[in-house]
């Protein structure tokens, strides 16, 4: 109360603030600034590499993420890490993005920022979506107190400086981080203040000059209307959400089969033919794009390239942007290049994958098939500076598989597997 009784000291303070909120929220910035600008990034939860999401359920301490991006650092460094250095080593990789791909990290940037304002509530784990969505309640939506916080700051800045700089300096974390719920907290308190402060400012501006009362009144309605509107991110973030928790719950009862038309890169293995048959069955009673997508990728599994070249073929018609994390990779283009490899039109699959390499810039697979394919040099360049070398070599191998040259694949999946035995995806590729 002291320290707040004087303007200069309320400028420190809200910056005192901020520092402390960022030191709690992000206890490893290096591994945090990774997973919200990388290849895989989408704006919303951070999307730490697929190796660490494999290597995490298996570490039983507190911080299980943060020790798994400090194994693979240890690993792919070849000797013993500090916090420190696993906080470099991954800065270390999202810079090369940054530096590989300066457009798509800006545009990545600004749509935080957008995001930022968006009234959807994006979540880090299932768990928290899970309690989201039985929540009962009346409270005032996102959507509604930003641009109210807005107003409130606009008239009221000479006395309001220091909570609209806290709230300016809160808002640069989850535009650095990711923006979910959890990280847009802090900013909740010094909207919800500023918010407050618009109300009274607004009734007065209203007995002074009701016409622009009127105009920041239907500029508060409007942005909350614009601003709750879903968009195609949000749709498939929250497909993502609850495909995870379907093809959790199919799998828990026995039915993979079903679980792999939800979510194949992560549902268990099922026998081709029954695979094919659900799939076909499932793809009769869905208009959804993204899970549209899976379906194909379940007929890619089990070797109906030319039913999942189909369904692909519609999708790109259709202008579909998939989005799909760590696991797979946000590209139709991509898997319409594996079913045409499948199918021997190399020329065909060549031209999708230079499409891939603008929808998913950077992404392990796409940028490992690309070297398979094209033989350029660059792209294995690419590879080794944005990826830690056990996502390389496993993506290598992949592609290697599907450029036709098993034994090379088997290499490549060797020695990803003894350079990091802790992560038992390698060595699946028999």
């Amino acid at each position: 109360i002291v320290i707040w009784s004087t303007k200069l000291w309320r400028l420190a303070s809200a910056a005192v603030a901020v520092a402390v909120i960022v030191l709690l929220f992000v206890s490893n910035p290096g591994t945090a600034f990774y997973e919200g600008m990388n290849p895989d990034a989408t704006g919303y939860a951070g999307v730490p590499p697929r190796i660490v999401q494999d290597i995490e359920p298996s570490v039983q301490t507190a911080g299980a993420r943060d020790v798994a991006f400090r194994i693979v650092a240890a690993r792919a460094l070849r000797r013993r890490t500090s916090d420190e250095d696993a906080n470099r080593f991954w800065f270390d990789k999202a810079r090369a993005f940054i530096d590989g791909y300066r457009d798509h990290a800006w545009t990545l940037t600004g749509r935080k920022a957008r995001l930022l304002a968006s009234g959807y509530d994006a979540f880090d784990t299932l768990e928290m979506f899970l309690a989201n969505r039985d929540l009962r309640g009346v409270w005032i939506p996102w959507a509604l107190l930003f641009p109210l916080a807005v107003v409130g700051a606009l008239l009221t800045a000479r006395r309001s400086l220091a909570v609209i700089l806290y709230s300016i300096l809160t808002a640069l974390v989850p535009i650095a981080f990711g923006v979910t719920a959890r990280m847009r907290n802090p900013l909740l308190v010094g909207a919800a203040i500023l918010g407050g402060l618009a109300v009274p400012a607004l009734l007065d501006v209203l007995h002074r000059n009701a016409f622009w009362a009127i105009v920041m009144i239907a500029f508060v309605v409007t942005a909350a209307v614009v601003l709750s509107l879903p968009d195609d991110l949000q749709r498939e973030d929250e497909f993502l959400l609850a495909a995870t928790h379907t093809a959790s719950e199919l799998a828990a009862l026995g039915d993979f089969a079903t679980a792999a038309t939800w979510l194949p890169e992560r549902a268990p293995a099922a026998p081709g033919d029954a695979l094919h048959t659900v799939a076909l069955r499932e793809l009769a009673h869905t208009k959804s794009l993204p899970r549209s997508l899976s379906i194909a990728m379940a007929l890619l599994q089990c070797g109906d390239a030319a039913g999942a070249d189909e369904i692909l073929q519609r999708l790109q018609s259709l202008d579909y942007r998939a989005c799909r994390g760590a696991h797979a990779v946000s590209s139709v283009a991509y898997y319409r290049a594996l079913a045409l490899l499948e199918l021997d039109r190399r020329d065909e699959a060549r031209w999708q994958l230079a499409i891939a390499r603008d929808e998913a810039a950077g992404d392990a697979d796409v940028l490992a098939l690309s070297s398979v394919l094209e033989q350029q040099p660059r792209f294995a360049e690419q590879l080794d500076r944005l990826h830690d070398p056990f996502t390389r070599d496993w993506a290598l191998a992949r592609a290697s598989v599907a450029g036709g040259a098993e034994d090379i694949a088997l290499r490549v999946a060797a020695r990803a597997a003894a350079g990091c035995p802790e992560w038992f995806a390698p060595r699946g590729l028999r």
